[in-house]
């Protein structure tokens, strides 16, 4: 039954199944890989910013504790 439902599942879909009291999950690699080549191109725009934001949301965090 499982494997029946692994190949119903849609590409890219996230597949779990029973294992007694364990659930099992798998996500094919091929199209995640799909998607973080896709991405990539944003990376370049996006991941200073967000760096730049940890650093002011550290800052934050350490400002507040000193004021505590």
């Amino acid at each position: 039954m499982g494997l029946a439902l692994y190949f119903a599942t849609p590409p890219g879909q996230p597949f779990d199944a029973a294992d007694g009291t364990r659930r099992i999950y798998a996500v094919e690699l091929r199209r995640l890989r799909e998607v973080d080549d896709w991405f990539d191109r944003f990376k370049a725009f996006w991941l200073p910013h967000l760096d730049a934001l940890a650093t002011e949301v550290a800052r934050g965090k350490r400002k507040r504790r000193h004021q505590e």
